[in-house]
């Protein structure tokens, strides 16, 4: 289980858990059949001291995916959802998804 929020003293927190209750926090990661190679990539791409907007942390989590399971994504394929300090979990829509993967492979 991954586990998101924000911490008024350390702002945003990152966790997962196994089903024995061990935790570990991290600063980026993935989870699920690929997990090793998209947080090999995410480690290897991200920049702790680097202050990410949410954009870019999007673009930066689908390039993870995307090179860790070697195939072309269509927006109706993937969800993406993010928590913001001021707000509840939210869904972006598949149009947005679309806007980020037409930037990711115009950028290639």
């Amino acid at each position: 289980m991954v586990l998101i929020g924000c911490d008024d003293e350390y702002g945003p927190m990152l966790y997962k858990t196994d089903p024995a209750g061990y935790y570990t926090g991290y600063n980026a990661l993935a989870a699920g059949d690929k997990q090793i190679d998209a947080t090999k990539y995410l480690e290897k791409k991200y920049k702790e001291k680097e202050e990410y907007t949410l954009d870019e942390a999007i673009k930066l989590c689908i390039n993870a995916l995307i090179n860790s399971v070697n195939i072309n994504f269509k927006s109706k394929h993937l969800s993406v959802g993010y928590v913001k300090k001021d707000s509840m979990f939210q869904y972006k829509t598949v149009e947005q998804i679309d806007e980020y993967l037409i930037s990711i492979f115009e950028k290639d």
